[in-house]
């Protein structure tokens, strides 16, 4: 049977009269369903990905409400109306909200989405159901054709496209049925479906694969997310009786972001012709909510599975409980906090089930309850966030340190145990706990980065519930305090208190140490919240934080002082530029913008002639702005020229217009670092910058990749204009776990012959050692001292760059296994006073 359930249009009613506009902020009834178009605040919700407007269209009953995208520009990875932006359950009162959809869309083959000319509210729900129709032509995804440079990738092929979104009473299934004309030619076309959900708080899962992302599912009926804290379940669902399928379309979409795609069989049109597919999108409380709709609704013979998930000290709540049918994943059940879980499934297979009571293993030192904050949402959205961060709000129940049940006792979990560790002097830090194992993949959805849990606090103290064993414990601060490393054994049902003295290996005297490379929420492949990613970093050392999004200008400010960090962390206002085919390119510090993205340049819907117009047309949307070459050489713009010593193969792709290169990438920089060094001494002056590149809590070495910035030390004192100073005099040191204390500021440019006379010390706590002290001149290594500290002298017959590397040859165990490593930005040698020479020519173009 196909994915894609085609009818023909003629076999459709006509609409009924458009109804006047009903009240969207009503919770409504059993029984009841409404549509309208949006015109107070308050009828749109909250949540990571909440970005709806007034001039939007709601459509909602009493268990599931969307947002449909009114014609106008839109946030994220795809501006064109039409399509569902938000989607959540109704929430209990006090409980925010907790939307993840990103974009919701229906395509008329790879990237081809629905032009919005029309979307009318058919019927308001006031006759039974609620109708919402979208009509247009076509449109190609510009984010497809900016990738590519080629406008005309997606042809036009003159499709009239009408998309009818009908919502029933009682239904957590909004039915989609998408109508294409062949207007002006035969065409044939793949008709499909693209879900973005924000994987900072959705888990992936498809029927028969479970949370396997690696597994192959061939007959799916639903695929989507759950959410990570039990937040809801999110997902398109077959048509009733029909099935649902992935197919190789979606390759190209999922290397452009992370997505969940559906396309069905090839449908070909003679010019005049029409067909329809159907489907539905869903949300519920869980998978089983979306599943049991779709089996009344496909009138299957069913059977009911249900049970009570218990412990040893009673129900539990908020426990995952897969019910597979012959052996495979069929839909997923959250326990009530009974303890009791209940969903249908076909009449016919072997039915088990399997509970775990795991959690995320992701534990913040916040309030119970808190959301999660999005930037796009409305204000009043955005300060119900905000107040259950700093105070907490109407909790969701989640199973946490109970483990994995036992095929012989599916519904039977352990007591967990209480770890809380105290750090002496109240300050931020990283716990991690290793130990124990994963469990099923399809039925598990892991431990965070094979650990059993990772923890961060805002005020020296977390507590967790974790699963009774033995763990090997770490509490660090990042690459300048000594750490703690201890075995733990915690026995359930009770609290193992454990009080840890993290210390400073040394002051941090006129340098803040920043991490001028991250992500979060906004970015398509962000994995972690705008919340939990500030807190990440004040836990690791971290003074100022960038929140460079792919795409995106997030302002995590108002995050600050409901988390607590107030004095601890600022914050930058940038952007990661991504076109990928000229390199990815750090922006900041920026002002908040308008427009979609938070005023962000959308290079996709730019036709770009060069990279030193790209560059010219950030200057001229951000003055004063920083421009850093991010990974050069790995999807930067170093790689797009095809740059070789002194020469690059693709002038167009070249600009020589930056401020900062990253030397340091995740622990790699042996070929950043060359390339820095090689345009710095053919007169190309840039800061050295290192970065952490985090998409995730662990992901990119948090802490131990670091840039010191030649400023106050003091999170409050940052201020856009001094972080523009510090670049103008490339006043940085890019690190992998070391700092080095320099006489002479890194960046300076020294006048007359000297000699000049330069003292480095290495300064680094006991967990990191540093074997070597290194002098380069122009590049090429000069001098080389065993230890921590040395004095070079700094002399040249003519003018001169010099650049000092720390270097050690033992891992920086436990942290990583990468070798201690950092670099000063170039200190010049201008023997005349009359301006810096380069020592090599210029770059060939």
């Amino acid at each position: 049977m196909s994915p894609l359930l085609l009818t023909l249009l003629a076999c459709r009613p006509d609409p009924d009269p458009v109804k006047p506009a009903p009240d969207l902020t009503e919770r409504l009834p059993q029984g009841a369903v409404r549509a309208g178009v949006v015109t107070d605040a308050a009828a749109l919700f909250g949540g990571l990905s909440a970005e709806g407007q007034l001039g939007d269209v709601k459509i909602y009953n009493d268990r599931a409400m969307f947002i449909i995208q009114g014609d106008r520009p839109g946030d994220y990875y795809i501006a064109t109306g039409g399509g569902v932006v938000d989607a959540d359950i109704v929430r209990p009162e006090g409980q925010p909200g907790r939307d993840v959809v990103d974009e919701w869309q229906t395509m008329a083959g790879l990237g081809r989405l629905q032009r919005p000319e029309t979307i009318t509210v058919v019927e308001n729900g006031e006759f039974g159901r609620a109708w919402v129709r979208v009509e247009g032509g076509e449109v190609p995804m510009a984010l497809i054709t900016g990738a590519l440079e080629s406008p005309d990738f997606i042809p036009n092929l003159g499709l009239q496209i009408t998309t009818d979104y009908i919502l029933s009473p009682d239904s957590p299934l909004l039915e989609v049925i998408t109508t294409i004309t062949a207007a002006e030619e035969d065409v044939s076309i793949i008709p499909g479906d693209l879900l973005i959900a924000s994987a900072d708080a959705a888990i992936p899962w498809r029927s028969e694969a479970g949370f396997d992302e690696d597994a192959d599912a061939k007959s799916m009926i639903v695929n989507g997310y759950l959410g990570t804290r039990n937040e809801g379940a999110w997902g398109m669902v077959a048509p009733a009786g029909g099935v649902l399928a992935t197919s190789a379309a979606g390759d190209l979409l999922r290397s452009l972001v992370d997505a969940a795609s559906t396309f069905g069989d090839t449908v070909s049109l003679e010019e005049g012709s029409s067909a329809s597919f159907r489907r539905f999108y869903g949300v519920g409380d869980d998978l089983a909510a979306l599943t049991d709709d779709w089996l009344v609704r496909s009138e299957a013979a069913t059977q009911t599975v249900s049970g009570v998930v218990e412990a040893d000290d009673g129900p539990v709540a908020g426990a995952i409980v897969t019910i597979l049918v012959d052996g495979a994943p069929y839909t997923v059940a959250i326990t009530d906090d009974a303890g009791r879980y209940e969903a249908l499934a076909p009449a016919a297979g072997v039915i088990t089930t399997a509970a775990v009571g795991r959690g995320t293993g992701l534990h913040r030192d916040l309030p119970v309850g808190a959301a999660p904050y999005s930037p796009y949402t409305t204000d009043t959205n955005r300060d119900a966030a905000l107040a259950s961060i700093a105070e907490g709000a109407l909790p969701i129940a989640q199973a946490e340190g109970r483990g994995v049940a036992s095929a012989e006792s599916p519904d039977r979990l352990g007591v967990p145990a209480t770890l809380t560790v105290r750090a002496a002097d109240g300050l931020p830090f990283e716990l991690r706990l290793d130990g124990g194992g994963d469990g099923d993949p399809r039925l598990d959805p892991g431990r965070p980065y094979g650990r059993a849990a990772l923890g961060w606090t805002a005020d020296g103290t977390i507590s967790l519930p974790v699963e009774a064993g033995a763990y090997t414990l770490l509490a660090w601060r990042g690459q300048r305090y000594e750490l703690v490393q201890q075995s733990v054994e915690l026995a359930a049902g009770e609290e193992t208190v454990v009080d840890v003295t993290l210390a400073a290996a040394y002051p941090l005297d006129g340098w803040m140490m920043g991490d001028p490379h991250s992500h979060a929420a906004p970015s398509g492949d962000g994995g972690i919240p705008m919340e939990d990613r500030l807190l990440v970093a004040a836990s690791v050392g971290v003074g100022l934080h960038f929140g460079t999004d792919h795409d995106h200008i997030a302002d995590y400010a108002p995050l600050l002082t409901p988390l607590g960090l107030d004095g601890l962390l600022n914050t930058v206002l940038a952007d990661e530029v991504s076109p990928p085919p000229r390199g990815h390119v750090n922006a900041w510090p920026l002002e908040p913008g308008q427009g979609s993205n938070g005023g962000a340049w959308l290079w996709w819907e730019r036709e770009i002639q060069s990279t030193d117009e790209m560059f010219a047309a950030l200057r001229a949307q951000h003055p004063g702005v920083v421009l850093q070459m991010n990974h050069p050489l790995d999807s930067g713009v170093a790689a797009a020229a095809g740059w070789s010593p002194g020469n690059v193969n693709d002038s167009g792709r070249w600009t020589e217009d930056f401020d900062a290169v990253e030397v340091l990438n995740d622990g790699q920089h042996e070929d950043y670092f060359a390339f820095w060094l090689d345009t710095i001494n053919r007169g190309i002056l840039s800061a050295p910058v290192g970065v952490s590149d985090s998409h995730r809590h662990l992901a990119g070495g948090p802490g131990v990749n670091i840039t010191y910035l030649h400023m106050s030390p003091d999170p409050s004192a940052y201020s856009p204009d001094t972080l523009r100073d510090v670049m103008r005099r490339r006043a940085t040191i890019a690190s992998f776990g070391v700092f080095l204390d320099m006489d002479i500021v890194p960046g300076t440019t020294l006048t007359g012959a000297g000699p000049h006379t330069l003292t480095v010390t290495a300064r680094s706590p006991s967990w990191i050692v540093v074997d070597r002290l290194l002098l380069l001149q122009d590049g090429v290594e000069v001098a080389r001292v065993d230890g921590v500290e040395a004095t070079f002298t700094l002399s040249a017959l003519q003018d001169a760059s010099f650049v000092v590397i720390a270097e050690g040859d033992s891992p920086m165990t436990p942290i990583t296994s990468g070798l201690p490593w950092a670099a000063s930005s170039a200190i010049l040698l201008d023997l005349a006073g009359d301006g810096w020479t380069a020592p090599l020519p210029a770059i060939a173009r």
